[in-house]
């Protein structure tokens, strides 16, 4: 039986493995050369999937090994307003020592978040209004 996760050849392998918190896998992928800021689908980076979860080895890791700190998504959210927006401190404070900056304001997500609950909101006064009798 192979113990490899399946994805182990995709092209965001590394993004992947950072998001599961894989650690040995993520240092494997790095020492057989693969791009630290490789990037998946979404625009994420392992570095911003790894602040995400709080992984902070994963992180310390990546940014040892040329992981660039300020890369955006496509949101335009970096890993640490990821990390802020998911309440992982630890990180936060990890990804300050290291010299991230992030938004000055809400990130993207929290821009987002907040306009879907307000549409939310506004959909359920509008019918509520159309059910009174």
């Amino acid at each position: 039986m192979n113990s490899q996760p399946l994805y182990i050849n995709d092209p965001d392998a590394l993004v992947t493995a950072a998001y599961e918190g894989e650690f040995d896998l993520v240092r494997l992928l790095i020492s057989g050369g693969a791009n630290p800021n490789v990037t998946n689908e979404h625009g994420d980076t392992a570095v911003m999937l790894a602040a995400e979860h709080g992984y902070d080895a994963i992180v310390e890791f990546l940014l040892d090994h040329g992981a660039e700190i300020d890369v955006k998504d496509q949101d335009g959210d970096t890993a640490l307003d990821i990390a802020r927006y998911h309440e992982c401190k630890d990180t936060v404070s990890l990804l300050l020592t290291r010299g991230a900056t992030g938004s000055d304001g809400p990130s993207a997500k929290e821009r987002m978040m907040d306009a879907y609950y307000d549409a939310c909101e506004q959909a359920n006064a509008i019918k509520l209004r159309q059910n009174k009798p």
